[in-house]
């Protein structure tokens, strides 16, 4: 997974700590991201604020790069909802 997780702090960083809301593709999304053991280990989870959709993620910080853990969803689909998001200025 080095590829997929070679942009993953960045794509993270778009992800403000605690509970945000975003709108992806046109459709509004509630968004928690939860940090662990210092920082080792962040829990994110993302509903459709109205709909039935939703993914969870862990990811582990480790000295070779994020390790992305999707739970219900490919990690692509955790990727390709990151990637929506804007960029944090």
């Amino acid at each position: 997974m080095s590829e997929e997780s070679t942009d993953l702090d960045e794509l993270l960083g778009r992800v403000p700590a605690g509970w945000t809301r975003h709108v992806v593709d046109g459709r509004p999304w509630g968004v928690s991201r939860v940090e662990h053991v210092d920082g080792r280990t962040t829990t994110l989870t993302a509903e459709q604020l109205g709909g039935s959709s939703m993914f969870s993620a862990n990811i582990w910080h480790t000295s070779g790069g994020p390790l992305l853990r999707p739970c219900e969803v490919p990690a692509r689909v955790v990727l390709d909802f990151l990637e929506e998001l804007p960029r944090s200025e």
